[in-house]
């Protein structure tokens, strides 16, 4: 896939904007508007991944999500004239955040907790470390939306690694779900498998392959070849 930046010059009116600085992140967001809506931009830097990486990793796993047949933000890679490459989205109106309970309300059916499922065999397979409640959005519609989709494209480390992190009553009723819908939980496996080529083609681009201590391309290859077992482990991850 081929990635072209935005610029970011005068017809992006800037709203606010917020720095920032952690042990192993450093971070610009800026809110502006833009053909008539507003979007919020990032541009973070982390100890083992430049601006161009970070971006560029969430816009791939946003261009990944209509082939694991979840709801896309809508992003942008963009160059900054004064702080690089980040990545711009729009902005969402939204209820919550599925770690929210009053929130459960609105979501918590079983099209809702079905969704929830797919998110975690979807973490499973782009290799994500940091999914947790609060970066699920519950929009108005009350569909599922993950937002931070950035410490992505992490080693399994011979599976051990536990993507599933969801609160203890999120992971339950995923998997009571689980238990009620088994052989639908099976064809969406096989519907991620049918569309393997597809995703690698998506994910195919320079910055997925010039970082010598993740390779992030073919982290992504291996998950998708250990898709059955990644399958499984997202169910076992549940319980615990």
């Amino acid at each position: 896939m081929k990635i072209k930046p935005v610029e970011v010059d005068g017809k992006f009116k800037l709203l606010r904007e917020r720095r920032g600085e952690w042990a192993v992140k450093q971070y610009v967001h800026q809110w502006y508007t833009y053909q008539g809506e507003e979007v919020f931009i990032k541009f973070r830097h982390k100890h083992n991944r430049t601006k161009e990486e970070v971006a560029t990793h969430q816009h791939i796993v946003d261009e990944l999500k209509p082939l694991f047949l979840l709801r896309q933000i809508g992003t942008k890679v963009v160059h900054h004239k004064v702080e690089g490459i980040g990545v711009m989205q729009k902005w969402w109106p939204n209820r919550g955040t599925v770690k929210m309970r009053p929130m459960f309300q609105y979501w918590v059916d079983e099209r809702g907790l079905f969704e929830l499922l797919k998110i975690c065999l979807f973490d499973g397979i782009i290799g994500s470390l940091d999914r947790h409640g609060n970066n699920v959005l519950v929009l108005m519609d009350r569909g599922l939306l993950t937002i931070d989709d950035e410490d992505v494209f992490y080693p399994l480390m011979g599976m051990w690694r536990t993507w599933v992190k969801f609160d203890k009553d999120l992971k339950r009723m995923a998997y009571m779900c689980y238990l009620r819908n088994q052989l639908l939980y099976e064809k969406y496996v096989e519907k991620v498998r049918l569309h393997a080529e597809e995703i690698l083609k998506v994910a195919d681009c320079p910055v997925m392959k010039t970082n010598p201590q993740y390779e992030f391309y073919r982290v992504l290859t291996g998950n998708l070849k250990g898709l059955s077992g990644i399958a499984q482990i997202t169910v076992r991850q549940l319980l615990y």
